[in-house]
Formats: C-alpha cells, structure tokens, sequence
C-alpha cells in the first residue's frame, strides 16, 4: 500500500501497515534483545538499556518524561491500562460517560467498573 500513491488509505486503527523502516529496527530489536529486560543477568540488562533508551527517544518526541511512558502490547491492554488505573487515581466522582460506538476492549473494562460501582453513561 505505501508504494501506490493513488491509494489512500484512512481506516489506521488496527490495521496500519508497518513502515519497510520500523520493521527493520523491530526485526533488530527482537533478535539482538530478546532476553527479559527485568532480569539480572547481562542479556537482560542489555534489554533494559535498549527499552530505556527506546523509551526516551518516544517521551523527547512526546515532549512527556521517560516515566510518563509505558509500552503495551497492544490496543486493548492499553485501553484496558487507561481506563482501569485512570479510575483508581481518581479523588473525586465515580461518574465515567463513554459513546456507544466504543470497541470491546474499552466496553468491557467498562462493564467491569459499572459493577465496581461506577456511573457508567453510555452516549448513543
């Protein structure tokens, strides 16, 4: 798709093609840091360097802090990261309102919380 200039593609949710670039510092990434990046041992620590220094060229392109950044491995784990722990640093309200368009991945958690308690508006 990225080599047909007639083809304009809009729908990037999920299905964004990766571009030849980022693939390749993917492919690298996972071959040369495959090993834990908790662990304690050297393959491990190599990881964690490589996380951290990935992690500060995102938050100086952000303009955010490095621990202000998380990596998830996918949509739905970071829908589900937002809204379950936006909710458990919140003082004051239980009220969340959400469109009725909203994916599964952010429906459920939704559903989670209702039964928590909270005041779920659903806007059609």
């Amino acid at each position: 798709m990225l080599q047909n200039p007639q083809l304009h593609y809009l729908d990037n949710a999920a299905t964004t093609i990766v571009a030849p670039e980022v693939a390749d510092v993917i492919d690298k990434a996972m071959r040369e840091h495959w090993a834990n990046p908790s662990s304690l041992y050297g393959p491990g620590a190599r990881s964690e360097e490589a996380l951290n220094a990935a992690r500060a060229a995102v938050a100086r392109t952000l303009g955010c802090k490095s621990r202000e950044l998380y990596f998830t491995s996918c949509g739905s784990e970071s829908n589900n990261l937002a809204l379950l722990g936006a909710v458990q640093t919140r003082t004051f309200g239980k009220g969340i309102v959400v469109s009725g368009f909203e994916h599964p991945s952010v429906q459920r958690p939704l559903e989670r919380l209702a039964k928590l308690g909270y005041d779920v508006t659903v806007v059609a």
